[in-house]
């Protein structure tokens, strides 16, 4: 409809026309562009105007322009408001307080004087009970007998307001929800983030800024992972509806992030629209699932490793000892001649030598594995720990028919050394050990090197070597070169672990350089500073010997045949008288009562009193007689131990005749 100039002449008829155009213009969402010409409609009957006016469920008033005075009113403004037509016509909308905000009748008065028409105004009115009404309205001025007279119609938007409202604080509290949530969201629309929360920007590390605006690639750690998940991403979708994928991104500073993307199209059938992202970081439940994998790795290879032991344990113990008892039955034959009795004994001596082997090296494993081990550190020559080595392996190696050299440098062999002689002695005892067994023929050098800061002890042989293949693994538990088609299995594959271990907490490194075919060299590096090094005169003083014909040894040792084997021996060895004491208190009552015992042999575990608290007691009664400890305990602290209780030496058992004598020649005379 087509309105031309300040106002409009109406007759009765056209109002009618007028009225019916802009109740249909109302529903069709309140827009007056599609009116018509008002000459071009057909006339209303007075009937049908009543029908159109009283029937409206939308509000209808007729209002002087000048005041605002009512002339008429349907039944839809009674509804709405809440005044009859008796209470409204003839007064004027400020009378009756309906606007709330006289500036919106004031804007609506003044747009309709300059346009004619107002389209759409949303204000609050105020009904008769004073409650509030949201409205939206849209009037044009009509002339009626000369008056210019406002035709307005409102509809009631009350419900819409609130719902609009709610929605509002909806999506308020939503957006807050989603500002704070513990993953990360965000909106891209073609690619393009458009929208991304707090949890997002603190995974990523950009700030929101940064983000929107940009294509969601700039999070992937790759150009090619992100193709990837963008590709599978849309088919996932396309399929299902929606994706979820886990990938990786990576951080304004360069980390890597796991996480899980999951994403909704906003609209399924136009992904135009826009996709909704979550991040869920799973960084941590990825290490988490990493450390299970180790651990489950580990566990499986520990069982293994237990396999492993097991079988070891069971070879290299079974095997010495049924050649024991098989070498023990054959010597009490009458048949065996005198060579053949010796060549066995030699033999059983050779077993029992490698079931103490076995033996030590479980128990030393044992302690580095859980941690146990400890050091003790105390000033010692390294040239008399490598005579000691070279004297305990020279025989063997002799037997052997291998040339055994001592390599000692003639201008440092007083020098002096800060660290626990013990375990290095045993770490190189191991490779004195892998070198006799790996070696057929020719030499083996034992000795030392001094080069700056650092004391070098090696073994080095001419045996067959190490392959390449074995030299990355040979420091590991129950790993033995390959020689089984040369004959060589014996061995707990343990020596080479427990030296790599032990040099370790004695603070040294060790290594090793070989080639098959040309022999192989163990080195030993210990770190020096002024500290630890120092020079040493090498004298050994011995406690005075006892000048007397006969003396007395006390054997303390609950066990039968330890003590025959001892009092065997001391007999036909030494000058002595033997006494017996089946347990400590017993060892402790001997030396109270006499006065002839000039020395003791104490076995440390014993029932009742053991041997270090006899020990105690014996050193309030005597503190000079001369104690050796004869014991069981050989594992790697053991000495130290026993002697801070008050003995004067260590034995570890099983004992070798000269051994014995030899410490019991320290102490009297044999």
């Amino acid at each position: 409809m087509s309105i031309t100039g300040k106002y409009h002449n109406y007759s009765r008829e056209q109002l009618i026309s007028e009225l019916q155009d802009f109740h249909n213009m109302h529903d069709k969402h309140l827009t007056l562009n599609q009116k018509t010409d008002l000459t071009q409609k057909s006339l209303f009957t007075e009937e049908k105007f009543n029908k159109v006016f009283y029937t409206s469920p939308d509000s209808i008033n007729i209002n002087r322009l000048e005041d605002g005075m009512y002339i008429s009113i349907n039944r839809g403004f009674t509804k709405m408001s809440g005044y009859s037509e008796d209470e409204v016509l003839g007064k004027t909308s400020i009378e009756l307080n309906i606007w709330t905000n006289p500036e919106d009748r004031a804007k609506l008065v003044k747009e309709l004087k300059e346009k004619g028409e107002v389209e759409n105004l949303e204000t609050i009115f105020m009904r008769k009970n004073r409650t509030l009404m949201n409205g939206v309205m849209s009037a044009v001025i009509i002339d009626l007998d000369g008056i210019p007279h406002i035709l307005s119609i409102t509809r009631d938007i009350t419900d819409k307001k609130e719902a609009e409202i709610a929605l509002k604080k909806s999506e308020e509290k939503l957006q807050s929800i989603i500002r704070v949530a513990p993953v990360g969201i965000a909106l891209a629309v073609n690619r393009i983030l458009a929208e991304v929360n707090d949890d997002l920007c603190n995974l990523s590390g950009y700030s929101r800024n940064e983000l929107i605006g940009q294509s969601y690639e700039m999070l992937f750690s790759a150009k090619e992972e992100y193709e990837s998940v963008d590709k599978e991403n849309y088919n996932q979708i396309a399929d299902k509806g929606t994706s979820s994928l886990e990938t990786v991104f990576k951080t304004k500073d360069n980390r890597f992030t796991y996480v899980v993307l999951s994403s909704t199209p906003i609209d399924r059938s136009d992904h135009s629209k826009g996709i909704t992202f979550t991040v869920l970081d799973i960084t941590e439940r990825t290490k988490v699932a990493e450390q299970m994998k180790i651990a489950k790795e580990k566990a499986e290879a520990s069982d293994k490793l237990k396999t492993s032991f097991m079988n070891n344990i069971s070879h290299e113990v079974r095997t010495p000892i049924n050649g024991i008892i098989g070498l023990a039955e054959l010597i009490m034959l009458e048949s065996f001649s005198a060579e053949e009795r010796k060549e066995a004994i030699n033999m059983v001596h050779e077993s029992s030598e490698r079931l103490i082997r076995t033996i030590t090296n479980y128990m030393d494993i044992s302690l580095l594995t859980s941690g146990s081990m400890s050091i003790t550190v105390r000033n010692f020559n390294p040239a008399k720990l490598l005579k000691d080595i070279y004297n305990k392996f020279k025989p063997l190696c002799s037997a052997r028919q291998l040339d055994l050299k001592l390599d000692i440098p003639d201008n440092r062999s007083n020098i002096s050394f800060n660290s626990d002689p013990e375990i290095l002695g045993k770490i190189l005892s191991h490779f004195m050990d892998n070198a006799v067994k790996f070696t057929e023929s020719g030499s083996i050098v034992l000795g030392y090197t001094i080069k700056k800061k650092r004391l070098e002890f090696f073994v080095k042989d001419s045996g067959r070597g190490i392959s390449e293949k074995s030299l990355t693994r040979i420091f590991q538990s129950f790993v033995k070169e390959d020689n089984d088609s040369e004959g060589i299995s014996e061995g707990s594959g343990l020596g080479l672990a427990i030296a790599k271990g032990m040099a370790e907490i004695a603070g040294g490194e060790i290594s090793v350089v070989s080639n098959p075919g040309e022999g192989s060299t163990f080195l030993l590096k210990m770190f020096l500073s002024d500290q630890n090094t120092g020079t040493s005169s090498d004298n050994n003083s011995k406690i005075k010997s006892i000048e007397s014909d006969k003396y007395t040894i006390l054997i303390a040792e609950d066990d039968e045949i330890n003590f025959f084997y001892l009092k065997e021996l001391l007999k036909r060895e030494t000058n002595s008288i033997i006494v017996r004491a089946e347990n400590g208190r017993k060892a402790v009552e001997l030396v109270e009562s006499n006065t002839d015992i000039k020395l003791i042999l104490m076995d440390i575990k014993m029932p009742g009193i053991d041997g270090i608290e006899a020990t105690r007691l014996i050193r309030v009664i005597n503190p000079e007689i001369p104690i050796i400890a004869i014991t069981a305990y050989a594992m790697t602290g053991d000495e130290d131990r026993v002697l801070a209780s008050g003995c004067n030496a260590y034995l570890s058992k099983p004992i070798s005749k000269q051994q014995l004598l030899d410490k019991i020649a320290e102490f009297v005379c044999v």
